[in-house]
């Protein structure tokens, strides 16, 4: 094997990367390639990121030390929206109205604030709207802090 021709083959390889890195177009420093989205959860399920939005808008209502509870027609979307909500709403009681499947709804009755994802529960006369928004609603209980 002739091996006498290998430097100049690694030397000419060199030169085309460094030609191609002089023309290429890289984002500069604090800069990002990628567009930023509107939540952390944009680029994952879309149902995620408008669960992302809710709790977001949830925040800006809910007083510090409030408690809240989370409602979604589906446990699965409920249990991500809770877990979610653990992460946004940290200045406040989360008190679970199901957990994974277990249900938990006399828990979550006691909950000073629910959070419904696409407004699909209608709680009774003793909550009060405070938000609605198009990824869903906020309701205060009337009598809880």
């Amino acid at each position: 094997m002739n091996t006498h021709w290998a430097p100049a083959v690694w030397t000419a390889g060199a030169l085309v990367v460094l030609i191609a890195a002089t023309f290429a177009n890289f984002p500069g420093p604090g800069e990002t390639s990628v567009p930023a989205g509107l939540t952390p959860m944009d680029r994952t399920l879309g149902s995620a990121s408008s669960m992302w939005r809710l709790l977001g808008h949830a925040s800006g209502c809910l007083p510090p030390g409030a408690s809240y509870t989370v409602r979604a027609s589906d446990r699965k979307e409920e249990m991500a929206l809770y877990m979610m909500s653990l992460g946004v709403l940290v200045r406040n009681t989360p008190m679970p109205s199901s957990y994974y499947h277990e249900d938990l709804e006399a828990h979550g009755r006691q909950a000073g604030y629910m959070i419904v994802y696409q407004n699909q529960i209608i709680p009774g006369p003793s909550y009060r709207l405070v938000l609605a928004v198009p990824d869903g609603v906020v309701y205060r209980r009337e009598g809880r802090p």
